[in-house]
């Protein structure tokens, strides 16, 4: 088979026995495309997050670039998440099948982009996020604020964020509060196109006009008191 067959191959063949040949294959961009195939198997990729070649690691922690690879396994995503490269761990800190141990390992980067992706992604911890509300760098907070991921408790307290852009991110995000848009909105402190790109602006209305938005923000407060937000 021809280099140009084995690397079309790698990316598109469906036959684990094919790919488990190829991944061993003497060219670097014939594994690359392995590790970037979403049909290749997991003991495959973990051999090849250890590959001396940095596109091939990258091509197994992507999660990002226009192209995703859904079974890295965890082992193989928290040895990725310590490589020398920035892009390899920049590109674990966006995985959603990042292990939650190397992602508190990542968001306490001094690198804020690394922070940022930690802070933007679905699957970290909330005490990770708890404590990225109170970084330095606003576009940190403000992932953070746009995290559907994250609990009630951590957006009513980043409505109080000084950083008006910090309130933007936050006005877009589905799991804000109803309390928590009507302040915002009260307070004049975001544009309105904001508001209009959240689904939970339009429920706001909605409730409004049927004069219950007062009895659904009492229910929110409540959980939140109660200690029952998610």
């Amino acid at each position: 088979m021809n280099l140009d067959k084995r690397k079309r191959e790698a990316v598109w063949s469906r036959d684990t026995r094919l790919l488990d040949r190829l991944s061993k294959d003497p060219e670097p961009e014939v594994r690359e495309g392995v590790s970037r195939n979403p049909h290749t198997p997991m003991d495959i990729l973990d051999r090849l997050s250890k590959d001396p070649n940095h596109d091939v690691r990258w091509g197994v922690a992507r999660f990002g670039y226009g192209s995703k690879q859904p079974n890295a396994s965890q082992s193989a995503l928290a040895r990725l998440g310590r490589d020398s490269s920035r892009k390899i761990r920049l590109s674990v800190a966006e995985n959603p099948n990042s292990p939650g141990g190397i992602l508190d390992k990542l968001s306490r980067s001094p690198d804020d982009w690394t922070r940022c992706l930690v802070a933007r992604n679905p699957s970290t911890p909330l005490d990770i996020l708890d404590r990225l509300i109170s970084d330095k760098i606003w576009h940190v907070r403000g992932a953070v604020g746009k995290n559907p991921s994250a609990s009630l408790n951590i957006l009513n307290r980043l409505s109080r964020d000084p950083k008006k852009e910090v309130l933007e991110e936050l006005a877009e995000n589905p799991s804000a509060s109803l309390n928590i848009l009507n302040l915002l909105n009260q307070e004049k402190a975001v544009p309105d196109w904001h508001f209009r790109k959240n689904p939970k602006w339009q429920e706001r209305k909605e409730l409004e006009n049927t004069g219950l938005l007062d009895v659904a923000m009492y229910a929110e407060r409540w959980l939140l008191n109660m200690g029952l937000d998610k």
